[in-house]
């Protein structure tokens, strides 16, 4: 669900699919293979990281831990955004 009501998905598969259907014939069942691969691509990638974080479950509760991720993600924020006030006119 999330992919069907994702726009940025609709939009890489109205730019970026279309190179590789056919030019002649019917594209329909090339186009729904495409997206079956797409989809078996994006199922197995999100199981696995489903089950990777569940075996890094119990670490990943740890106070120290949680408060490195909330360092390093919150001081990534912080230089992205001196980076893009240095970059302003």
């Amino acid at each position: 669900m999330s992919n069907a009501l994702n726009p940025k998905v609709a939009l890489f598969f109205l730019t970026f699919v279309p190179q590789f259907l056919p030019d002649s014939g019917s594209t329909l069942p090339v186009a729904l293979a495409l997206s079956a691969l797409f989809a078996s691509i994006y199922i197995a990638w999100f199981t696995g990281l489903v089950r990777l974080v569940g075996l890094a479950r119990e670490a990943l509760r740890r106070p120290r831990v949680k408060a490195w991720i909330e360092w390093v993600t919150g001081g990534a924020l912080v230089a992205f955004a001196v980076r893009l006030a240095a970059a302003a006119p």
